[in-house]
């Protein structure tokens, strides 16, 4: 079957229903091929551009985790829509589905609407990832709706081959999971600030009904670093009261957002501690130190209101504890 015939798959359902029963395996090795060439370009935008997680994370790792990535994802949108496909069997407005064998767990045609999803994205994905490497920051919005559209036109590609009545019927099983995961790890994110935020305030309060002696009595900073020594863990923080480096380097790159977010829950880590908020949204870039090799990188955020451009040399301050905020951190920053 030519694929480019699935672009217009309303008027070719005799032609995809006979291939999904004379060649059953032909969507799931297409749809295979599909995810091999979007997750070896990735790998290969990815290391060109050394855009790495961790120095040590080569291209194959990279390629390896996209492809695990791909595959989760796959098995649970096909899980669901079939799970959805056979509850509305026995509904009284259901349509009764057809007897087919089972491919890789799921039936032909759910692997036939879900390549074809993957086809409709395919050319978003490869803009996206062009205006990337461009350094355009909408890639990656691009990128993001070409998974959106692999996700609409995959279930409505399945709902258009069993001929399923009913519109939202199937993206109900699909929506409903992810509508409930992500309602959890909101209350987590506003719940568990705050519970650590009532910990610190008793501790405070503990610490301040202690008496002093006016002597004994010390300055607010060195107030702060005595709140810092009690951190993540109960670990004390570990970066300077003061910026007690500075670097010089060129910009060689932009780091994508997904990316950024993970980076920033590794560096908390390290240094016991969490960064302020006002620089969670902030643009990273990776810097190539002066007088270092070619493959020495290090990330620094970009303040509000600056902005730089690659190739330009630029000064860094280095990280330090936050003086205003007990266990939080300044990043390290880009100076004008």
């Amino acid at each position: 079957m030519n694929v480019l015939r699935l672009f217009a798959y309303r008027q070719n359902f005799d032609e995809i229903h006979a291939t999904a029963h004379e060649s059953p395996g032909y969507f799931v090795r297409l749809y295979v091929l599909l995810t091999l060439v979007t997750s070896a370009t990735g790998s290969a935008w990815w290391y060109y551009y050394q855009m790495k997680a961790a120095p040590d994370l080569s291209p194959v790792g990279f390629f390896i985790m996209a492809c695990l990535a791909n595959y989760l994802g796959l098995l649970f949108l096909a899980t669901m829509v079939s799970w959805g496909l056979a509850r509305q069997s026995r509904k009284s407005w259901g349509v009764a589905l057809p007897e087919e064998g089972r491919l890789a767990f799921f039936r032909p045609g759910v692997w036939a609407g879900l390549t074809i999803g993957l086809l409709y994205s395919f050319p978003l994905w490869v803009v996206g990832l062009a205006l990337i490497a461009a350094h355009v920051r909408t890639g990656f919005g691009v990128q993001g709706i070409s998974g959106l559209v692999a996700f609409i036109y995959g279930i409505k590609a399945v709902r258009d081959l069993y001929g399923v009545p009913r519109k939202r019927y199937l993206y109900l099983f699909v929506v409903s999971p992810l509508l409930i995961v992500a309602l959890i790890g909101i209350v987590l994110a506003i719940a568990i600030p705050q519970w650590l935020n009532y910990e610190r305030l008793v501790e405070a309060a503990q610490a301040h009904a202690s008496p002093v002696s006016e002597r004994t009595k010390i300055s607010p900073l060195a107030q702060l670093r005595r709140d810092d020594a009690s951190c993540t863990g109960g670990l004390p923080l570990r970066l300077p009261l003061h910026v007690s480096r500075w670097y010089a380097g060129t910009v060689v790159g932009f780091m994508p957002r997904l990316l950024a977010l993970s980076i920033v829950f590794r560096s908390e880590a390290q240094v016991h501690g969490t960064l302020e908020p006002a620089y969670m949204s902030n643009q990273r870039v990776f810097i190539h130190p002066a007088h270092l090799g070619p493959r020495a990188r290090f990330i620094a955020v970009v303040p509000a209101g600056l902005s730089v451009r690659l190739g330009e040399r630029v000064r860094v301050a280095g990280a330090r504890a936050s003086h205003r905020f007990a266990c939080q951190y300044i990043p390290s920053l880009v100076m004008p």
